[in-house]
């Protein structure tokens, strides 16, 4: 949601940056890969993104 807030969907999907997460799903692999090379997150530590973590609201 956050890359497409931004107007990148069409660089995330066309640039493929890669990131180190083991728990990302295969469609959410270039959104996750463009914020990570942007810097935007780094997960939740041990290669891991966090997919299946509930958000409270503060880190909504």
């Amino acid at each position: 949601m956050f890359v497409k807030l931004l107007g990148k969907e069409a660089e995330a999907k066309a640039s493929a940056y890669a990131h180190p997460f083991t728990d990302v799903p295969s469609w959410a692999d270039p959104f996750v890969g463009y914020m990570y090379h942007y810097k935007y997150t780094a997960g939740v530590g041990n290669n891991l993104y966090g997919t299946t973590n509930l958000l409270t609201a503060q880190e909504y």
